[in-house]
């Protein structure tokens, strides 16, 4: 017997909720938790940003065209890929080439990630909220299309040491460089609708994360509710006022 869905699901049903916090602070843990406990889709910005720039396509060409052809490099397969590492060093640390980067990158990426939540709306039909974990959520102004936000945040001491881990080959100096390129955590926790602390175990964080969506889905399915409420009261004035009309100048 099919199950119906309450109205609390229907209302969060195909609703973007907003991922982020700093470099290194376990957004991707937070990510493998929705996954697996709420079987929420996930949108990896990060993913399809390799994805708009992988060679061949219109972002690769342009970033060529911008920083030249030693971005991309032959493998150790002999195909020809995105040399990170090299881009990484053009951009950190100069702000105009940063800024060349995002206004190259950003419009292709927004575009993938509106049709992909176009797929997921309207063709797959999904009955959950669509997660949209972006690094530069507010950074990007992606934050703006989301109903509500997530941060993820832990200490500086941690966020230097998951690089690290990582990125063994980075300098203290390359983690710098990118936290600073992206807003300060204070920021982004102020803004956010739920902040996640991932300074504690995996079960804590665990928890939290449960917490935090059961109180996002309240939260926007009594926005849904207040939202109907006031079109409901719109269209029984506009029939009163017909009423009213209908009334004094009666038709001949």
């Amino acid at each position: 017997m099919p199950r119906f869905r309450t109205q609390e699901e229907y209302d969060n049903a195909g609703v973007i909720y907003g991922l982020t916090g700093g470099i290194g602070t376990g957004k991707s843990e937070v990510v493998k938790i929705i996954r697996a406990d709420w079987g929420y889709p996930v949108l990896d910005a990060d993913v399809i940003a390799r994805e708009v720039v992988a060679p061949g396509t219109l972002g690769a060409l342009l970033l060529r065209m911008y920083f030249g052809n030693g971005v991309y490099r032959l493998n150790d397969e002999g195909k020809l890929e995105l040399d990170r590492k090299r881009l990484g060093e053009l951009v950190f640390g100069d702000a105009r080439a940063r800024s060349a980067l995002n206004r190259i990158t950003h419009p292709l990426v927004f575009l993938r990630i509106f049709w992909r939540i176009f797929l997921l709306r309207y063709i797959a039909r999904v009955s959950t909220p669509i997660v949209l974990d972006a690094p530069l959520l507010y950074e990007s102004g992606l934050a703006k299309f989301c109903a509500v936000v997530l941060v993820v945040y832990a200490s500086r001491s941690q966020q230097y040491e998951r690089l690290k881990r990582r990125n063994p080959d980075w300098t203290d100096v390359d983690i710098e460089q990118r936290i600073q390129a992206q807003w300060p955590l204070e920021r982004k926790m102020i803004r956010a609708d739920e902040r996640i602390d991932n300074r504690g175990t995996r079960a804590e964080l665990r928890e939290q994360v449960a917490q935090a969506l059961q109180r996002l889905r309240l939260q926007v399915s009594l926005r849904a509710r207040k939202k109907q409420k006031y079109l409901a009261i719109a269209l029984g004035l506009v029939f009163c006022v017909i009423i009213v009309i209908a009334i004094l100048y009666p038709s001949k």
